[in-house]
């Protein structure tokens, strides 16, 4: 008998959520890892899953955070080129409303006119 790796091998879900309900595209999000995030978006993950835990980001997505963190006056190169990433990418869906009712487009068109328009 032969070994054969490839029979042997499991798939490592990236959409799995941690304890606080966040994906790994979510932290990526969040710490501003513009290279991790290029490559999670290569290997199909999904850009629409939202926060489960409860909690100030309840329902957010991805975008979500990044919008939230523009919004706070944080900006950077960094940021606006994840923003290009997520706003680019076929499967983002930028009408998906959070916990707080509001789709990351309400809750930067506010402060950020140039992002929006």
């Amino acid at each position: 008998v032969v070994y054969d790796p490839t029979k042997h091998q499991r798939r490592l879900d990236l959409d799995f959520p941690t304890p606080e309900g966040e994906t790994i595209l979510y932290k990526a999000v969040r710490y501003r890892y513009v290279k991790s995030v290029a490559r999670l978006l290569e290997l199909g993950v999904n850009t629409n899953l939202q926060v489960t835990a409860m909690g100030n980001d309840y329902g957010n997505t991805a975008l979500h955070a990044l919008v939230t963190d523009l919004h706070a006056g944080e900006q950077s190169s960094a940021q606006l080129h994840i923003l290009s990433m997520l706003l680019r990418h076929p499967s983002t869906d930028a009408a998906i409303y959070n916990g707080l009712g509001k789709t990351p487009y309400m809750s930067v068109s506010a402060k950020h006119q140039k992002l929006v328009s």
